[in-house]
């Protein structure tokens, strides 16, 4: 079934009068994005649930377009419940220090999470976050190559869960699996089988020049 590119963006959080909103690149890039929905095709969100959550190598996914890194799309669509794994508003986070004993508050963007660790391979200071859980940075390949097409990977994990984010044209996939969580048929999620299914929507994605 091809897709049917239909963002459905979200409204962006007030920035404070007090200080600098943590995403200050966000305010030039969102003005200049099409934000128009196009006719025809299901919504994003429930061709991600159809492609890559039905299946149940991932509990959850999410998609962001490059121009911004916003997140615009989650599974599963039922209740909005992918909203809630995979993104969080902007957060105050205390971050252990460099003497391992103090802390600081930092206030934490997560799509300039998705930034850092795409564009560099890296986690931005205060670490890497999404759906408000702090993973790690732990596989970075900027050119990886799959059939025809070329790919940017970045894996980050915590105990017993992980996300694949896959970088295609214009758009950055991010899916998410749980070991804890069985599969219909038997067996747990697990990192290679979530890879799997991110690497498939990107090659189709890549495949309808996104």
């Amino acid at each position: 079934k091809p897709f049917c590119l239909k963002p459905f963006w979200l409204k962006s959080a007030s920035a404070s009068t007090q200080k600098p909103h943590p995403c200050p690149w966000l305010a030039t890039t969102r003005s200049s994005l099409d934000m128009a929905a196009e006719e025809g095709g299901g919504s994003w969100d429930q061709q991600l649930e159809e492609w890559v959550v039905t299946e149940g190598y991932c509990y959850a996914a999410g998609l962001a377009q490059m121009a911004d890194y916003q997140l615009y799309a989650a599974a599963p669509v039922a209740g909005e419940a992918g909203w809630g794994f995979i993104h969080k508003e902007d957060h105050e986070e205390q971050i252990l220090q460099d003497d391992a004993v103090t802390t600081k508050p930092m206030t934490i963007c997560e799509a300039t999470c998705l930034k850092v660790a795409v564009e560099t391979g890296r986690a931005p200071e205060g670490g890497f976050w999404l759906g408000g859980e702090k993973y790690t940075v732990t596989q970075y390949e900027e050119k990886l190559e799959v059939g025809d097409h070329e790919y940017t990977t970045v894996f980050v994990n915590k105990p017993k869960k992980g996300v694949h984010i896959i970088k295609t044209e214009s758009q950055v996939i991010a899916c998410f699996y749980d070991e804890t969580k069985e599969v219909v048929g038997g067996g747990f999620q697990t990192s290679g089988n979530c890879k799997k299914a991110a690497l498939a929507l990107g090659e189709h994605l890549k495949s309808q020049g996104y």
